[in-house]
């Protein structure tokens, strides 16, 4: 593989794992994540994610190492699409505590 992907597949991957919060689509909170990592194979599933949005309903997305191929940046947001070819947008946040 293009080293180039892979380091585009490396820096979605410390994105989904080092944020310390993450939000999806139009603002909802990531619950849940699991970061697989990478095998080399493009079908294999690298991230999953869960979060619910305003009504309670519980939604989820799958990544495959081939959806992370695709994925743009912009700042603290990316967007890709998950393993059913939708749209998904991100937003990673790093919080540190405050001074009291």
């Amino acid at each position: 593989m293009n080293k180039h992907l892979l380091n585009k597949q490396e820096r979605v991957l410390r994105a989904f794992s080092d944020s310390n919060v993450l939000f999806v689509n139009a603002g909802f909170l990531v619950e849940q994540r699991t970061v697989f990592g990478l095998s080399g194979e493009d079908s294999d599933l690298a991230v999953s994610i869960e979060w619910s949005d305003a009504a309670g309903c519980k939604w989820a997305a799958d990544f495959t190492e081939e959806n992370l191929l695709t994925a743009s940046f912009a700042h603290n947001q990316i967007t890709l699409n998950d393993s059913e070819g939708e749209s998904v947008y991100l937003e990673c946040h790093d919080l540190k505590p405050g001074k009291v």
